[in-house]
Formats: structure tokens, sequence, C-alpha cells
């Protein structure tokens, strides 16, 4: 019996990193699908927005770049994450990795706070992309028992209409 998996998030603002994520998945990780985000507000208006989500949008793993524009991955995980957001408690089933090529302490210490369940040495040589992309699917996808994300309530729409990313 083939049992289906969970798809992977990977939000990444750089087109180049998303394209050889996307290579490294295609050729050598078959098994895993993925799907990619340009940015931490497409992945959160995703989630949250009741209009779209559906159970079958929930993902087994995130993987998060930690330094982009605009939401960068810290907001993203705060919003995603935050114990006070009631109407999204499910959200914090959702194990997420934050990856970056800067490796200071107090940014690592402030993701963990916020919720990280890793913090991941983003690699630039492909190989060493190529394994940690490996490991990391195995482990999570194959290895890890976590909750079953699809058992877990959907939100409903409120009277005032959509949750809005920035009213989190």
């Amino acid at each position: 019996m083939i049992m289906q998996r969970g798809v992977i998030y990977i939000v990444d603002d750089s087109e180049d990193y998303r394209f050889i994520i996307k290579q490294i998945f295609d050729k050598f990780l078959t098994d895993f699908p993925v799907r990619f985000f340009d940015s931490g507000d497409a992945l959160v208006e995703l989630l949250i927005n009741p209009d779209q989500s559906k159970k079958s949008n929930f993902p087994a793993l995130i993987i998060l770049d930690l330094n982009m524009p605009k939401l960068s991955g810290h907001s993203t995980l705060t919003q995603l994450k935050d114990p006070a957001n009631m109407d999204h408690q499910y959200l914090k089933q959702i194990p997420v990795l934050v990856m970056s090529g800067v490796e200071e302490a107090n940014e690592i210490a402030a993701c963990y706070k916020a919720g990280a369940n890793a913090f991941l040495k983003k690699p630039i040589e492909f190989d060493k992309l190529k394994e940690l992309f490996s490991s990391v699917a195995e482990f999570w996808l194959d290895v890890n028992q976590g909750p079953e994300i699809k058992s877990l309530p959907i939100p409903q729409q409120k009277p005032g209409g959509p949750i809005k990313p920035s009213t989190l």
C-alpha cells in the first residue's frame, strides 16, 4: 500500500533558489510533492484566508527563508504560530523549518522562540543542498510522527469578512 505524502511548502523570495530547489525535487526527490511561494504574505494569505483554507491546502511541512522583503521569515513564522490567534490554532501543528545563510545566534534563538521546529543552514553548493532537502524531507515526512493536520478544524469566516494577515 502506497501512503500519500503531504506537500512541502517552500517559501523563498529568490527565483533562482526556488528554481534550483524545484530541480532537486523534480529530479531526485520525486516522491515528495512541493509547492513554492515567493513571499511570506502569499503563504499566510493561503493558510489563514477562510475562502482559501481547505484541508487540501495544509502542508505537511513548511520550509521558510528567513530573509525576505515585505513579510520576513520571522514575521511569517510569528503570524503562523501566534498563541493569541485563536481562530487559527491548527497552524501551530504544522512544522516550520527556517533556513538562512546567516547564522547569528540571536536570529536563531528568535526563530525558536517564535515557534520554529528547526533552523537550517542554507547551503550554496548544489550537492549539499540536495543532501539537506533529502534528509529534511525523509525525516519530516517519513520518520517524524506529527498530528494529522487534515483532522483539525477549519476556521469559519466571521461576519466582518475574510481575515487579513495584517490583522493578526
